[in-house]
């Protein structure tokens, strides 16, 4: 457990460099930067809803309209204590939403009809002093805010009333109660990126915050498979992360979840990049894995979940001619092969031999995260060190997504394999890549 502890505190130093910009934690953290000093009751609030709302909805978008919504604020000189006065809230409801993308703020509460009621609760009550004596803080706090709403029931519409209780988890038994856990660790832990705003709170009771990512990662990691989002694993997950650090057990959470949202760790096992995961050596199933990823099998080099993909290759093809032509072009190269064949069966979509090695990936989309995992494998079967350079080449792109696809490159640490990596996209109009620009 030491050694592991080691391998972990060693990643939490690399990912919370580039973690705040794909997280919910930004909101926070951006409120912060636009206020300068803010009351904890203002961070507590604006941390709650935060964690509360991402659910069922992608970060990116979510994280938008946080954004937005605190600047909106900051121009009217205004802060989450305004906002409680009923008018106030329905003036800047209506102009918030007049100014968002189809008037849309959330999946289950798409006109902000919850987020009055929640905002009250959380920004009125002295939640801290509530959870102080309580053995188990997730289930206190799930406990206080619903029988603090229930204060609220004969004076919310029940319209208002209906969106509440689909966004807040129920306090019933068997829950992980991901969202409060995810809170808990932003308010309670001192170390950054968390905030530290509640000291009463003893971070060594904290839970792990049970979502996807760690269901999988965890569970590959201490079981040798994915484990179940229930209140019971959640359990025994933050006691095997209490062997590892008794005293802060959960500071891990957001370094076990990189390497599913990096697209390292997939869903199907024989398609994850166990060769090149930094979690490897501590991981049941990585530890033991040999073989690259089945993803080097395929044409497209990654998941695809259409019945027919032939339309797809296709594409992928034409990506392939268009990049060969701008990269033969643009750096006068002559030695230059599509889909060779290189040491255990790897095939680089352009592999060049010049004065500089210029290794290249395409990809239809950035969607699943993949590219640097493949560039890191050749680089490693070819023995890239100076003079090459990396290209991967993307047909769609999202500026989330290429976050952490840049994550990704930083983590794996590629620029000690290749002296250059551009990411490039295609301009469907003049047929032809560009290198990407925000």
């Amino acid at each position: 457990m030491n050694l592991f502890r080691l391998l972990l505190d060693e990643l939490y130093v690399k990912f919370s460099k580039s973690y705040l910009s794909t997280s919910m934690l930004y909101a926070p953290h951006y409120y912060m930067k636009l206020f300068g000093k803010v009351d904890d009751s203002e961070l507590e609030t604006i941390s709650f809803l935060a964690a509360i709302y991402d659910y069922q909805m992608r970060v990116p978008s979510l994280l938008n309209k946080f954004l937005f919504l605190a600047e909106e604020l900051y121009k009217r000189k205004a802060r989450f204590v305004d906002l409680l006065d009923r008018r106030f809230w329905e003036s800047f409801r209506q102009s918030f939403l007049n100014q968002v993308i189809y008037g849309f703020f959330h999946r289950f509460d798409p006109r902000m009809l919850g987020f009055y009621w929640i905002m009250k609760i959380v920004y009125e009550r002295d939640l801290e002093s509530k959870l102080r004596d309580s053995v188990e803080y997730d289930i206190a706090l799930a406990s206080t805010i619903y029988s603090e709403l229930e204060k609220y029931r004969n004076i919310i519409p029940a319209d208002e009333f209906k969106v509440v209780k689909s966004i807040l988890p129920s306090p019933e038994k068997g829950s992980p109660f991901k969202r409060y856990n995810l809170f808990l660790r932003w308010i309670v832990r001192d170390e950054y990126p968390d905030l530290g705003v509640w000291k009463n709170l003893d971070k060594a009771k904290l839970m792990v915050p049970l979502g996807l990512e760690i269901q999988r990662v965890a569970g590959r990691i201490f079981y040798g498979k994915d484990t179940k989002a229930s209140r019971s694993e959640s359990i025994k997950i933050t006691e095997l992360l209490k062997q590892v650090n008794p005293e802060d057990p959960i500071k891990y959470d957001f370094v076990l979840s990189r390497p599913a949202l990096l697209g390292w760790c997939l869903k199907e096992t024989e398609y994850s990049h166990c060769q090149t995961c930094l979690l490897r050596q501590a991981c049941k199933i990585g530890s033991k894995t040999e073989t690259y990823s089945r993803l080097f099998d395929t044409k497209l080099k990654e998941p695809i979940e259409a019945k027919k993909p032939e339309n797809l290759i296709k594409r992928h093809n034409h990506l392939v001619k268009i990049a060969y032509q701008y990269f033969i072009e643009k750096y006068k190269l002559h030695d230059c092969r599509t889909d060779v064949a290189i040491d255990h069966g790897l095939r680089p979509d352009i592999l060049c031999y010049n004065k500089t090695t210029l290794v290249a990936e395409i990809k239809l989309t950035t969607k699943t995260i993949q590219g640097p995992q493949q560039l890191k494998t050749y680089a490693t079967e070819l023995k890239l060190k100076e003079n090459s350079m990396g290209a991967l080449v993307y047909g769609k792109t999202d500026p989330y997504e290429i976050k952490l696809i840049e994550e990704s490159i930083e983590a794996l640490e590629l620029k000690n394999n290749y002296n250059k990596i551009e990411i490039y996209k295609y301009d469907e109009e003049k047929r032809t890549i560009d290198p990407y620009s925000r």
